[in-house]
């Protein structure tokens, strides 16, 4: 069996105060033995929830059912609290359920103990200040769990802001107000509560305690309502750069430089999926096939991805990108890179039999240099393939309102295509329906899906697809 170091090694656990990682290390003590046993975490917080609601209704009874009441509530109570946590981070138990379960347990505790020491007090003095002291203590630290803003009143891409503003309103953010917050807080045995109880002061106790939870209800309110409004402030800021970048080429393209530098890191194993490869079979098999046993060249080559696939099928093949932090990635994989713009491309003229673009151009603001750019460095006779999003689409109108604000990003029409060069002609169309992410993770679906776009790419009606594929000819 494991030593408490070893078992502390497998659950680690941010704790804000010294306090907390006392019951942390505790109830490592108390898991040790519960992880001999097939009792789940689950099945502990529910017993420490109904514990806390034997507990509040003990504070119905004399003066020392009231004591046996805290003492459970205070210490076994949450002991089992952190042993459900060390059992879940050991024995890799964590659940979407659990974590409802948990905050269930910590919203109801505290209420429902005032509630009931103010019944109590009042039955037994007749006295209504009691039951009303209680019952508004009951309701604020209720109202003060349920003021926390919620992610799932905002649209998915607000959720990493709105993480921060609900943060903003935590009193466990280090400093002077989270030690004195201690004195009152549930996971500190010694709390107020307890020498409250103990000293049998409850109404005492219970008005300090109502004093105290107004207080860090305005408090949670102001902070969180100040940084909703500086997160307003910074938005507003954000798409005033954005237009002004639109008018501005340069401080358009460092903006998607900053983007793409950051999203480089983690662009591969977004990339690299089956269901994405899935998508990209048909593009891939069409720029395979033009480039075979070329020298070829990829204009926005990311980390590198698609020249992996086919430095065995060609003579050559270079890539160039904007972003440093994209090459970076595509240098660990000894690929020929260099960094370059799709309007300015590093090369001397007649470089190439063959080049590509794909999920590029449509990023690119001055396209009609680009593409003058691509012919430039093709080989006489030679030809290039060019992805463009389009604007005929159902991808169109389902991602435009969704589109990243910092990345410039254009949808074309076919007319508006062709008019770029005499030499250009349609040859594919992919990406025909709407990408479902959440309906596509059941394997069902995501097989129909698969099918139909397969399917519907060998018929007119590709023409419709979201991503176009076009053949520029020397």
């Amino acid at each position: 069996m494991a030593t408490i170091k070893e078992l502390a090694k497998k659950s680690p656990k941010h704790c804000w105060s010294k306090v907390n990682a006392v019951w942390h290390y505790l109830g490592l003590y108390t898991a040790k033995p519960l992880l001999k046993t097939k009792i789940t975490p689950n099945q502990i917080t529910i017993f420490w929830i109904l514990l806390e609601i034997f507990a509040a209704v003990l504070m119905l009874g004399s003066y020392w059912h009231r004591v046996v009441g805290i003492i459970t509530f205070n210490f076994i109570v949450t002991l089992l609290d952190f042993t459900d946590g060390n059992i879940a981070r050991i024995k890799n138990q964590g659940s979407n359920l659990g974590i409802y379960l948990e905050h269930l347990g910590i919203y109801f505790g505290m209420p429902l103990i005032f509630l009931f020491l103010g019944i109590n007090i009042h039955l037994k003095t007749g006295s209504l200040i009691p039951l009303y002291v209680g019952s508004f203590c009951c309701i604020i630290m209720l109202y003060e769990k349920i003021i926390n803003i919620n992610p799932s009143w905002y649209k998915p891409d607000k959720w990493a802001q709105i993480k921060e503003v609900y943060l903003s309103g935590s009193l466990s953010k280090g400093g002077i107000i989270t030690h004195l917050s201690e004195i009152f807080r549930r996971g500190q045995p010694f709390n107020l509560l307890f020498f409250g109880i103990i000293l049998d002061y409850p109404l005492t106790t219970m008005i300090i305690y109502a004093f105290v939870a107004t207080a860090s209800l305005f408090y949670k309110f102001k902070t969180q309502y100040s940084a909703a409004k500086k997160l307003d402030v910074k938005t507003k800021k954000n798409k005033e750069v954005f237009r002004l970048n639109k008018e501005n080429p340069e401080l358009l393209k460092k903006s998607i430089v900053e983007h793409y530098d950051v999203y480089g890191k983690i662009y591969d194993k977004k990339n690299t999926s089956v269901k994405q490869q899935m998508i990209d079979k048909l593009a891939f098999s069409k720029i395979k096939q033009y480039a075979q046993g070329k020298d070829v060249l990829e204009v926005g080559c990311g980390t590198g991805i698609w020249m992996e696939k086919l430095q065995q099928e060609v003579k050559s093949i270079w890539g160039i990108d904007i972003s440093k932090g994209m090459l970076r990635e595509a240098k660990i994989k000894n690929l020929n890179v260099t960094i370059g713009d799709a309007d300015l491309l590093p090369f001397p003229d007649k470089s190439f039999e063959f080049v590509f673009s794909y999920r590029v151009l449509p990023h690119v603001p001055d396209i009609n240099k680009a593409i003058k750019e691509i012919k430039r460095v093709l080989k006489d006779e030679g030809k290039a393939i060019i992805m463009f999003y389009n604007k005929n689409s159902l991808k169109y109108f389902s991602t435009k309102k969704k589109m990243n604000k910092r990345v410039f990003t254009k949808f074309y029409t076919k007319k508006e295509i062709l008019k770029f060069d005499d030499n250009i002609k349609f040859i594919a169309g992919t990406k025909i329906f709407p990408y479902p992410k959440r309906l596509l993770k059941i394997n069902a679906i995501n097989k129909v899906y698969i099918l139909l776009e397969r399917f519907f790419e060998k018929t007119p009606i590709n023409w419709f697809g979201g991503n176009v594929l076009f053949e520029l000819k020397k």
